[in-house]
C-alpha cells in the first residue's frame, strides 16, 4: 500500500518513534513483570469459561455448575485497580447471586516448574472486592465467602456458611463473611490452607467495604516439614508491604501436584490482576512512569513533526 509524504513523514517524526516506542514498552512491560499474569482482558460481560488469555498458563478457563446458576454468571466485569499498580483489561465476577460457581485454569508446566520444588519460594498477589452490585442484585456480607487458591485440587463447590471445601492440597485467601444484609463495612479476609482436605486459616483481617490489594508469599519446605503461606493486606498506594503481615499458616503438604488456580464463590464478589512469580517485583509492578527527559524529547519531536506536516501540506 503507497504512504503518502506527509503520512511517510509522520510515522518517521521523533514523536512518532517515541510514541510507537513508549507503546511497545508497555505492551510488553506486563508479560515480563510476571511468569504468570491474568487480567481478565476479555470483553465485557462474556462468560470467563472458556476465555484464553493471559500469560503462563496451559488452556483456557474451565467452569463447574455446582449448584443454581453456577458459571453462568461468572462473568467479565469492569476491571479493579489500586494505587499505583499496573492494571489491564477487565475483572472476573459473578453478576447475579443465584446459585454457586466454581472457575479453575490450569498453570503451564515451565512456571511450575520453578513454583513448585522443594525449597523453592513463590509470589502472588491479586486484587479482590467484597461484591459486584449489579442491578440491585448483589450479594450478602455474611455470606460472602470467596475463595482463591493455587493447589492440586478444583474447589468441589462454593459455601454460603464457611469456607469453600477442598480435598486436596491448596493455600491461598478469601474472604470471610461477616455483617448483616447488603453492609460491607465489616467484611474481612482470611488465609485459607487445605492439607489433604484439611482446612486451616489464620486472619481474619477487616477490610470494610473496599477494594483489596493481597500479596501473598509461598516457601515450600520438603515433606515432613511445614510449608509457609504469609498474606499482606497492600495499603501504601505506592505498593510498599506493611512492616506486618495479616495472616500466616504453616502447613506440611504435598505441593508437588500443585497446577492450578481455583475459585469459588457464593455470592457476588470480584478478583482482577491475578499474578504469580519467583519474586515480590514480579508480583508488583507499578505503572510506567516516563522521564521527563523523554517527554521533553517527545513534546519537541511533536512540535518539529507538526511544522514539517504543515510545510508540506502548504507546498
Amino acid at each position: 500500500m503507497k504512504v503518502s509524504t506527509s503520512e511517510n513523514l509522520l510515522m518517521n517524526s521523533p514523536l512518532a518513534l517515541g510514541a510507537l516506542c513508549a507503546a511497545l514498552a508497555m505492551a510488553c512491560s506486563v508479560d515480563a513483570a510476571a511468569v504468570v499474569y491474568e487480567s481478565f482482558d476479555y470483553t465485557e460481560g462474556a462468560n470467563v469459561v472458556g476465555q484464553n488469555g493471559g500469560v503462563g498458563f496451559d488452556g483456557a478457563w474451565t467452569g463447574v455448575e455446582s449448584a443454581g446458576a453456577g458459571t453462568t454468571n461468572t462473568k467479565i466485569g469492569t476491571g479493579l485497580s489500586f494505587g499505583a499498580l499496573e492494571v489491564a483489561g477487565g475483572s472476573v465476577d459473578r453478576q447475579n447471586r443465584a446459585g454457586r460457581g466454581v472457575i479453575n485454569r490450569t498453570i503451564a508446566a515451565g512456571p511450575l516448574s520453578q513454583f513448585t520444588p522443594d525449597g523453592s519460594t513463590v509470589w502472588f498477589s491479586l486484587l479482590m472486592d467484597r461484591t459486584a452490585i449489579i442491578g440491585g442484585d448483589g450479594g450478602f456480607a455474611g455470606n460472602t465467602y470467596a475463595t482463591l487458591v493455587f493447589g492440586d485440587t478444583a474447589f468441589a463447590d462454593a459455601s454460603s456458611n464457611s469456607a469453600p471445601a477442598n480435598t486436596g492440597n491448596a493455600l491461598g485467601v478469601g474472604f470471610v463473611g461477616t455483617g448483616a444484609g447488603t453492609d460491607f463495612s465489616l467484611i474481612e479476609v482470611q488465609g485459607v490452607a487445605y492439607a489433604g482436605g484439611t482446612l486451616s486459616t489464620d486472619g481474619p483481617l477487616a477490610v470494610g467495604d473496599t477494594t483489596s490489594f493481597i500479596v501473598g508469599k509461598i516457601d515450600f519446605a520438603a515433606n515432613g516439614s511445614s510449608d509457609t503461606l504469609t498474606l499482606y493486606n497492600v495499603t501504601d498506594p505506592g505498593l510498599a508491604l506493611p512492616a506486618a503481615a495479616f495472616a500466616t499458616l504453616s502447613v506440611d503438604l504435598d505441593q508437588s501436584g500443585f497446577n492450578l488456580v481455583s475459585i469459588a464463590d457464593p455470592m457476588t464478589s470480584v478478583f482482577d490482576e491475578i499474578r504469580f512469580g519467583a519474586t515480590l517485583a514480579d508480583v508488583t509492578p507499578a505503572r510506567p512512569i516516563p522521564e521527563p527527559s523523554s517527554l521533553v524529547l517527545l513534546a519537541l519531536g511533536g512540535l518539529v513533526g507538526l511544522r514539517t506536516y504543515r510545510r508540506i501540506s502548504a507546498a
